[in-house]
């Protein structure tokens, strides 16, 4: 496929709509019809947070989509579809809000308890995360599970701050020297950004981002343990409006 999709979540994390055109219908292996569009406001599964879902409407039909994957430029939206839908059709996205913004401040809390975990601690460095259901941060070297309450007073406390977060497109050499930890293995088909919290180092990442610590909510750390000299932080949003 001869094109990049143009990807709006990007530039505007809180983009709810998005009118667009189909530039491909197909049937992927095992059966899942799969859209294209010129520009997309679903985010792809990806850096640890799972993939928007929602629907692309047209005038002859509607696809609900389930999932969303990136590779090699482009965005695979998995979808059902109801009546028609074809090449050049024009199509309005709408993204499910609720669960995208939760999915933000997830994620965004993630890089928030890691903000935290480096003032408390030296000698460990971040191997994976995971930003969906049951999110965890894990490290290679150990962590001491007694920093539980104190790595949850202070996550709380930057929460309660408010401070602003940052976005960046980067190039690799940028990232490099701007970011304190790069991952051995960056995607090579996808952009480079980095994201930081205010007062807080630049981290590699491609996801949704809430705008200030605010709006991340109350932050509970649920576990620390270390087997084989890896360290898995749990942690988990407390929601105080459900």
């Amino acid at each position: 496929m001869l094109y990049d999709t143009e990807l709006a979540y990007l530039k505007d994390a809180y983009l709810k709509e998005l009118d667009t055109e189909i530039v491909e219908v197909a049937e992927e292996a095992g059966g899942h019809l799969v859209i294209y569009l010129d520009t997309t406001i679903f985010y792809p599964e990806g850096g640890g947070q799972p993939s928007d879902v929602g629907k692309i409407i047209g005038e002859n039909g509607t696809a609900t989509v389930v999932h969303a994957k990136y590779s090699q430029g482009v965005v695979m939206h998995q979808c059902q579809i109801e009546g028609t839908l074809a090449p050049e059709d024009a199509v309005k996205c709408r993204i499910d809000w609720d669960a995208r913004y939760r999915n933000m401040r997830v994620h965004t809390a993630g890089h928030l308890v890691h903000d935290a975990l480096m003032q408390l601690i030296t000698g460990v460095v971040p191997s994976k995360g995971h930003h969906g259901n049951k999110p965890f941060l894990e490290y290679s070297g150990e962590i001491a599970s007694t920093i539980s309450v104190q790595l949850e007073n202070l996550a709380n406390k930057m929460a309660a701050d408010k401070l602003d977060t940052y976005t960046k497109m980067v190039d690799l050499s940028e990232l490099q020297r701007l970011s304190r930890f790069v991952p051995p293995h960056l995607p090579k088909d996808k952009p480079l950004r980095i994201f930081w919290i205010h007062g807080c180092d630049p981290m590699p990442d491609g996801g949704t981002q809430v705008n200030n610590t605010g709006e991340i909510g109350q932050v509970k750390i649920v576990s620390i343990s270390t087997s084989k000299g890896i360290s898995r932080v749990r942690y988990e949003i407390v929601d105080t409006k459900e």
